[in-house]
Order: structure tokens, then sequence, then C-alpha cells
């Protein structure tokens, strides 16, 4: 089988192109294991006409989108000739995300996406509960914190605070991820304001902890900070490794960034891993 490995600051993954008659779930867990494998955060499956992105988590389960995975994808497609133009539309699990190719370069490939526009619906973040999930209170050893959750994408849910390594230090982010107000989890993002219009942001996500970059999680952490009045229509979200430009224009979301073709290679699959 066929594989390549792509990053998007940091957040990694691997790639293959869909064939019949293979468990891609069971595939996912066994090729994403740190140490035992080739190890990733998300596992990518190419679908060709329409042009489609089949998302898995580490654990096997199916996300309908990842922000920093679909740049990855659309990487891919251009690197491997599967699209020759400069925008095309991409299925998803979430709708179709329409990407815009901003740079070609060898050592310098950029994508602006369409990520849509976020709903706040208890629907589509699979309330467990009859609330108002934007701006809900959550209590954690004896404190309460503010949270806001919708969907973007996939789920996700936002805490605005002074000091990121703290939150993440009180292991909060796996306690919210997993609380029974969400029946199919929900991804956790951590926001801290550097200045007007910078923000670090850090994500743990469903199904996998704590990554390196989150794509969807920047443009939920940058929804929440719009519509709450804190930053205008744009603002650029720190991560570990890079940083992304998210905008809004007519009330859609774009996230602009990077995409690092890591190797392509060929594997043998055994019987018991597909």
């Amino acid at each position: 089988m066929k594989i390549s490995k792509y990053h998007g600051l940091g957040n990694d993954f691997i790639i293959t192109e869909y064939e019949p008659n293979v468990c891609y779930q069971k595939l996912a867990i066994n090729l994403t294991k740190e140490h035992l494998s080739i190890g990733a955060d998300g596992f990518i499956v190419v679908k060709k006409n329409p042009l489609e992105m089949l998302f898995y988590n580490k654990d096997g389960s199916m996300a309908p989108m990842c922000g920093n995975g679909i740049r990855c994808f659309s990487h891919y497609v251009v690197k491997n000739g599967i699209v020759n133009s400069n925008s095309f539309d991409v299925k998803t699990g979430a709708g179709i995300m329409k990407v815009e190719v901003i740079s070609r370069l060898l050592n310098d490939f950029r994508a602006k996406i369409n990520m849509g526009h976020p709903l706040f619906d208890n629907n589509m973040i699979k309330a467990s509960e009859n609330k108002n999930y934007f701006g809900l209170p959550i209590l954690f050893n004896n404190k309460e914190y503010v949270t806001y959750s919708f969907f973007m994408g996939t789920i996700h849910t936002v805490l605005i605070t002074d000091h990121i390594e703290e939150m993440i230090s009180l292991n909060i982010g796996p306690f919210i991820s997993n609380n029974p107000l969400f029946k199919e989890k929900t991804n956790v993002n951590f926001v801290e304001k550097m200045d007007d219009i910078n923000y670090k942001i850090r994500t743990f996500e469903r199904g996998v902890g704590y990554t390196l970059a989150c794509g969807t999680g920047a443009c939920s952490a940058f929804v929440t900070l719009n519509k709450l009045g804190l930053v205008g229509d744009y603002c650029y979200m720190h991560l570990p490794y890079g940083i992304l430009k998210i905008t809004k224009e007519n009330d859609n979301i774009y996230m602009e960034g990077p995409s690092k073709h890591v190797f392509d290679t060929e594997i043998e699959v055994d019987d018991n891993e597909i």
C-alpha cells in the first residue's frame, strides 16, 4: 500500500488513496500508533470522482472535518496531479469545502479554505441537555469555567484563559472532552490573548489528545472571540509551530495556513491490520 506523510504546523497525518475492501478504521488505529508504527495524529483517505476526504482519528473514529487535515489533503492532491486547478471543492463529512491554493512552491505550500459557517445547534454538537451551550458554565474541581460550544466543521468547545499552560496542567481538557454533556465528546480549545489580533491556542482533540495544531479549533476560537466582540473580521492564531490566519467574509470562516510534505513510501499491510 502506498502512503504519504504530511503535517500542518505539526499536526501530522498519514494519507493514502482509497481502495475497496479495506477496513480503514482498523488501519488508522494500527498505523497511527506512536513508536509501534508510523505514528500520526490522524489518517486521511483520498477518494476521487468526486474528490472526497475521509478522516479518521487515532482511535479509529471518523471526524467530519479537520482543518489542518484538509490543507494536507489539498497539498497531496495537487502534488500528485489529482487536481491541477488552484481552486477546487472537497467533499467532507461536514459538507463541501472550497479550497484556494495560495502557493505551490516546493517548500511553501499554502492554502486558504472556506470552512463554512458555525452552527449553534445542540443537535449538531450531540448535546445531552436542552441548554444554551454557548456560554455554559462547567464545574471542575469546585470552580466554574465558562465554555462556548458549537459546530465548526466538527464539535468544538472554547475556553478563554489568561494562562494556557496552567489550564493544560489541570487536566480540564480531557474532563470537558469526555463530559456527559456531549454524547459524542467534544474538542476543547484554550485561547490566550497576546494582543488585539494575536492569540495563542492549544487544543485537546477528542480521540487523540493534545495536538500541536487544530485548524477547526483555531476557527472555533476565532468565531467565539468575534461573537463576543473581542476581535474584528480577522485574527492570527499562534500554535507551537506556526500561525494560522482566520478571517470572516460574508459570514463564512476562512482559514489560511501551510502544509509540509514529509515522505512517501510503500508498506506491506498484514491481513489482520485491515
